[in-house]
């Protein structure tokens, strides 16, 4: 249903003008590292927003740096499943740890 996050039902992929800088940015800031597992990767992995971007009036928005996290595609499929609360409370307790 619509309370999923993998609802596709009015989904809009577009990202805004900012993603792909923003992106960037992320990238470099997590060190290509999995935020959750701590893989690093020789490959570019995603980066997640905890707040999905379909969520916002505007999807710029979205784009702010403690709602970005870059995971590698298995933890990126777990937090695709869960909800932004529990999501923010697993990688606020990594961040403590560092």
């Amino acid at each position: 249903g619509k309370n999923h996050p993998q609802w596709k039902g009015g989904y809009k992929k577009y990202y805004g003008w900012t993603w792909k800088k923003k992106r960037e940015h992320m990238r470099q800031r997590d060190s290509n590292i999995c935020q959750n597992c701590g893989l690093n990767s020789q490959e570019t992995l995603d980066v997640h927003h905890i707040v999905p971007v379909r969520t916002f009036d505007n999807p710029n928005n979205a784009h702010f740096d403690e709602n970005l996290y870059q995971l590698c595609d298995e933890c990126h499929k777990k937090f695709e499943k869960m909800n932004a609360i529990k999501q923010k409370k697993i990688l606020e307790g990594i961040e403590k740890e560092k």
